[in-house]
C-alpha cells in the first residue's frame, strides 16, 4: 500500500492512469518483497488480473459507472425502478466512482 501511495503522491496529473500505475506499482512491490509470482496461490494471483484489467479498461476509456446505464436492475435500491432506470447509471456505481476519484486526490 505504501508503494501505491508513493506512486499516487508523485503522479502529475493525478488521474485514472495514475491510479492504474499505482496498482501496478503495488503489485511490483508485493512481488519483489514476497517473491510471489502468478500461480503461487497468493494474493498476487488476484492482483495480477485486477491490475491488467484496470490498466486496459482505462486505456480503452471504459467508463465503468456509466456502463451500468444499460443494465436492468435486479437487486439494490434501483430494483424498484425497473425498466425506468435503464438509460441512467446506477447511483451506487456512480458514488463508488466518486469515492475512488476522491481517494486518488
Amino acid at each position: 500500500m505504501a508503494a501505491a501511495g508513493n506512486a499516487l503522491a508523485a503522479a502529475d496529473p493525478l488521474d485514472s492512469e495514475a491510479l492504474a500505475g499505482a496498482v501496478a506499482t503495488a503489485l511490483g512491490a508485493i512481488q519483489t518483497l514476497g517473491k510471489a509470482q502468478a500461480g503461487d496461490k497468493t494474493l498476487v494471483d488476484a492482483l495480477i488480473p485486477f491490475s491488467e484489467r484496470l490498466g486496459s479498461g482505462i486505456a480503452q476509456g471504459e467508463p465503468a459507472a456509466q456502463a451500468t446505464a444499460a443494465l436492468l436492475p435486479r437487486l439494490g435500491r434501483a430494483r424498484s425502478h425497473g425498466s425506468r432506470s435503464v438509460g441512467h447509471p446506477d447511483p451506487g456505481a456512480v458514488s463508488l466512482a466518486q469515492v475512488l476519484v476522491a481517494v486518488q486526490g
